[in-house]
Order: structure tokens, then sequence, then C-alpha cells
């Protein structure tokens, strides 16, 4: 009875759904809340990009618009769309992009079961392997760290493509096809891993023995790829011929070795870590023979739908073997090789002879769920997430680097000392580790010692260009304006620090008294919100120090400061309106008159100026010109107050008039 009721709920499409979405919310349901994580900050909360829907259009033209940092760029559009509907949706309420992703996880498992389905396999394999995928330890990187949302969404592309081309396969109907090659143009524009589906195709046409009629069915994936390559093309360029971090060698070595790495983390994924403790290999090493070996009898040993099962995992890990990246391993990268697992251990026709796997499943996928769910703890913050890589990889630098930084922007500073003190225990000379001592310094008020630091990272690493900034901020702040200034002016112009640096040494000629220069330099800074405001307030505050010049008689300096300001900033209003009145004042109609009228030109809805440049033509003796202003003010203003102040002003005006 226990067995019909079990192949009757598993055989029912709505109730394997059911299943499948119950499993993914059951494990990432204590993972909303989970901070954003290091590259989310470049990337989400500090990218200026994401913060307006009007930017849209330029996602798709910008790859700068990826980042903070220019120098970060990436052509990822359709990841960029998401974050910025993710902030119009709740700006930085971190649930709400966890929320996303878990339904793109969601989405990509549903699309694994229907795949599963319609290459045969039966309704309860099928839903094992949905739910496997759903719940594998594995997918929790791509799942919590916001960032790789870039990998959901690419794999979703993916999958979504290649189960609308078995549709068109089954229906005939070119519909099916063209909406596959639109999913595969989508997941490209999330990240360039999609680029397998093409692969995939053929590996499954190959497998289903219908390869020859396979080739004209391509041309729709051909055309997206190749405007795809185009498109990135100088990111490859760099990446692979111009400036790759390693040789192809060192790169096709270590990666054949990663290969063996990988398979363990799929089957044992005990010691999941954001910072895994792999080093390179030289392809000609004992090491990277015997890995490749293994994996060529493991071709040869398997047959069917586990063979092919393998070459989906090697095609989706070929980008990754490749394209030279600076991490050597992630867990990211395995996200939709975990598809070709599923496939690969399906074929298997002994596991699914195994005495007891339908009870024996549960327990293992649960077991399998209960890890995913605990990792999900470690994603917390960035201290729980780093202090576990320290931990599990004690060696390296990386992550007390990451806890150095997570513990001082808390105020931790001592700790945060303490960690970046026991990096340089294990990598004396290392340049970033000692210049975020001397911040941790500098945040402790020990500035010459922060100096000394900075300055002796700077003499050995001068290309450390962006050091100069942190240097000049630790000498503006002990009060050594000259020489903060000095180093300011050190940046190159296309450092993206160059801006805050402009606007710093703004802050430091305003301080002293120097408002010409400190607004050149609020400019200089452009877009930068900070010294954008910085502007605005030291203008507003030099137009009201105009309005007590006034009242105190001295029309001179006030007109010099009124040309200061409308020489910073030619469209303040106020700035021409406070020229206008100095000059008035001092008796210099035609040239107050002249500022008035381009004022009034400008802004049109401004009342005071009409009333402003009708007392000019008055004064000056031009009653006609005054009356016609006057005439102008009444039947534009909307303010009754004006109104009146014109009629009344009109009418005695005309009582003069001949």
């Amino acid at each position: 009875m226990m067995k019909q009721v079990y192949y009757a709920l598993v055989s029912r499409r709505d109730a394997s759904a059911l299943l499948i979405v119950i499993a993914v919310m059951a494990v990432y349901a204590n993972s909303l809340d989970n901070a954003f994580q290091y590259d989310d900050r470049h990337s989400i909360v500090e990218n200026p990009h994401i913060r307006s829907l009007q930017d849209i259009p330029a996602f798709f033209t910008h790859p700068e618009y990826f980042s903070r940092d220019a120098d970060k760029a990436m052509y990822r559009p359709l990841l960029l769309l998401s974050f910025a509907l993710n902030y119009a949706w709740g700006q930085y309420d971190v649930s709400s992009y966890h929320l996303v992703n878990v339904s793109l996880h969601l989405i990509c498992a549903l699309l694994v079961w229907g795949i599963l389905r319609h290459i045969h396999q039966p309704p309860c394999m099928s839903l094992l392997g949905a739910v496997f995928f759903a719940v594998h330890p594995l997918a929790t990187e791509p799942v919590n760290y916001i960032s790789s949302r870039s990998e959901l969404m690419a794999a979703a592309g993916v999958l979504a493509g290649f189960l609308l081309y078995l549709r068109s396969e089954e229906k005939k109907r070119a519909a099916y096809q063209v909406a596959s090659a639109l999913c595969f143009a989508a997941g490209l524009m999330s990240k360039s891993v999609a680029l397998v589906l093409p692969l995939w195709i053929v590996i499954w046409q190959w497998h289903s023995g219908r390869l020859s009629t396979t080739w004209s069915k391509l041309w729709p994936y051909a055309l997206v790829a190749v405007a795809y390559v185009l498109t990135v093309r100088n990111f490859l360029i760099k990446a692979v011929l111009s400036e790759p971090v390693r040789s192809w060698p060192e790169q096709l070595g270590t990666q054949a070795k990663a290969l063996i790495y990988y398979a363990m983390l799929f089957f044992a994924p005990f010691k999941l870590n954001v910072d895994h403790g792999f080093t390179t290999s030289g392809f000609g090493e004992l090491i990277v023979i015997l890995s490749a070996l293994a994996l060529a009898s493991l071709f040869f040993l398997l047959g069917g739908l586990s063979r092919l099962g393998i070459l989906w995992i090697l095609t989706a890990l070929l980008p990754t073997l490749l394209v030279p990246l600076n991490v050597l391993v992630n867990e990211h990268r395995l996200y939709l090789p975990l598809v070709g697992l599923v496939i690969a251990l399906l074929g298997m026709r002994s596991l699914q002879a195994l005495p007891g796997l339908r009870w024996g499943t549960p327990i293992f996928l649960a077991l399998f769920g209960l890890m995913a769910f605990e990792r999900n703890r470690v994603w917390s913050d960035e201290v729980s997430l780093w202090g576990d890589a320290a931990v599990k990889n004690p060696g390296s630098v990386r992550p007390l680097v990451y806890l150095g930084n997570a513990t001082r922007q808390r105020g931790q500073l001592e700790l945060a000392e303490r960690y970046y003190r026991r990096a340089l225990q294990l990598e004396a000379d290392h340049p970033t580790v000692r210049a975020n001592l001397a911040n941790v310094y500098q945040d402790l008020g020990r500035y010459d010692l922060a100096i000394a630091t900075f300055a002796q990272v700077l003499v050995e690493h001068p290309g450390m260009t962006d050091v100069h900034y942190s240097l000049g901020r630790v000498y503006q702040e002990a009060g050594r304006a000259n020489e903060a200034i000095e180093q300011y002016q050190a940046l190159p112009l296309a450092s993206p620090q160059r801006k805050f640096a402009d606007n710093n040494i703004g802050t430091i000629f305003q301080v002293a008294g120097k408002i010409d220069s400190a607004l050149y330099y609020y400019g200089r800074a452009g877009q930068f919100v900070q010294a954008r405001s910085n502007r605005a307030r030291l203008i507003n505050g030099q137009v009201e120090q105009v309005k007590h010049l006034l009242d105190r008689g001295q029309f001179l300096d006030a007109e010099n400061l009124a040309r200061l300001l409308r020489t910073a900033d030619g469209s303040h209003r106020d700035a021409h309106f406070m020229l206008a009145v100095a000059l008035f004042l001092q008796k210099r109609y035609d040239e107050s008159s002249a500022v008035n009228r381009r004022l009034v030109e400008e802004h049109p809805r401004f009342d005071e100026g009409f009333l402003q440049l009708a007392l000019v033509q008055e004064s000056s003796g031009r009653l006609g010109d005054a009356q016609v202003t006057y005439q102008t003010l009444i039947a534009g203003t909307g303010r009754e107050e004006m109104r009146q102040i014109g009629t009344e002003r009109l009418r005695a005006l005309e009582e003069r008039m001949p």
C-alpha cells in the first residue's frame, strides 16, 4: 500500500513540483537575512548606477556600470537590471535580494526536473534528480552570495534554452527554438558561462544518434554567440591574450588538477569554503597527468546518460578552463556542472538497482539539505564567513584580510590589528595587508605610525597609486594640510579615488577660507555625491555671506563674491540675483540690467528677478521697459502677494509717466 502511495505521489506533476518547492524553501529559509558579502560592496551596495531605473538602457551599452569602480567593468546587463529592480523594490533591504536568489535557484531546480522528464527519466528518478540538485550544499554559494546571482541567471538561461530546444524537437515548431535562442541570449547577458548551451545541444544530439541533423538547427545560437563574443571581445582579449593572470601551461595544468578537486566537492561537500587551499600546477606535473588519466578512464568506463553527464560537466567548466581567473577554484563555478552530475548519476543503472533506494534516498537528501541549511549560517555575515575560511585554510592571507576589514568596519580596531598582524606573519611583505594595518593605525589616532607605514608601502610598491589617497587622508586628519594636498594630487587622473581626493582638497581649501579653490576642486570631483553636496552647501552659505555684505553696505565685496559664485556655478539663480543687486546698489544700472535680464531669461518663474529688473529699469529712467516688466510679472506669477506688489508698483509708475 505504501509503495503504491509513493509511486502515485511522485508520478503526479503538481505533487512533484510542490515537493521541489518545499525542498528549496525549507533548505534556504534561514538565508534571507544574511548580509551583503565581499564583492557585493562594489557591485551593489556602493554602486550608484543601480539606484535609478533611468540608467537601465545604459546597462546594455556601458559595461563600467557593473561596478562602483570602472576598472571592474563586466558586460552583464540583465544582472544589473535585476539589481536595479531589487533596489527599486526595497533599496538595500538584503532579504529582498536573497528572496530573488532563492527564487532563481527554485526555477533552476524546476527546469532540471523538466529536462529529466523530457529525456525520458522515470517520474521518481526525475524528482530525485531535481531535489538532489535543489538541496546539494554546493548551491549554497550562488544562492547566498548575492553577486553570484549571475551564475543562477546564466544557469536559468541555459536550462530553459535546453528544455525549449527539446520541446522544439518534440513538437517540430520553430517558435520553441526561437524562444530557446532568446533564453540563450538572456543567459549570456547574465554571465558568459551560458556559452555552453550550444555545446550541450550538440552533445545531446550525439548521444541521441541525431548529430547529422543538428548543424542546420544551430544557426540561431551561433548568431547569438557571435554577437556576444563581439560585444565582450575586449574583455576576452585582455583575460586570455594580452594580460592573462597566469601562463597557458600553468592555467591548463591547474584546472586539470581542479577537476579532481571539484569531483571531491561533488560527492563529499564537507569542507565548503570561500577560500580553498588550492595551488597552481604546471601542465607536466604528475598530479595533473594522473588527474587527466582518471577522468579519461571514467569517461570510457561509463556509457549512456552517465557519459552524457560527464561531458556536460566538462563543457560547463570549459570557460573556467580556458580563461585564467584570479581565484583558482570556487564553488559557484560548479552550479551548472551540478546538472551534469545529476544526469551522470541517474544514468548509472547500478545506482537505480540499489536495494533500499526508495527509503534511503530521502535520508540521503535530508542529510545534504541539513548540510546546506547549516552552510547558510556561515554566510550570515563577513566575520562568520571569513572566520570559517580562516579555520579551514589557516595558511591563507585572504581570509585574515577580510576578517580585518570586517572587524575594522565594526569598530573593533584592536581585533582588526591582530588579524592583519597574523596575516603578516604568513606573508611579511604583503602590501595590501600593510596598507590596511596603516588604516587601523589611523583609526586609533597613531598618525606617525600610519604615515610611516603608508610611505614605506609607496616606496616599495610605487604602482599602488591609491595609497597616495590613504596617506593624504592621514595627513589631512593630522592637520598637515599641505602634505595632504600633495598626496591627493599625486593620484593619477584615472584613479577611482581621484574624485574623493578632489573632494577632500576642496574641503581643505574651504576650511582655509579659500573659497575659489574649494569650489574649483569640488567641481573637479564631478558627479561624486558628497562633493556635489559640499559644493552646493558652500555656494548657498556664500550667498548668505553676500547678503550680509550688502546689509553692511560693502557693495564691492558683495559684487566680487557674487561674481566668484556665478563663475563657479553659472546656473545658480541666487548668485546671479545677488550680483544684480550689488551692481544696482552701486548705481551701475546697465550692468545690473544685463545680469538681471539673463537671470529672468534662464529662470522665467523667478518673480523676484522680474521685480528687481523693473526696479533697475525705473531707476535708470527706462519707464516703458519697467512698465512691460511689471506687466509680465503680473501675468506670469502664481503668487498673489507678488501680483499685488507688481500691481501697486505698476500703478505708481503709470502715474509718473507722461
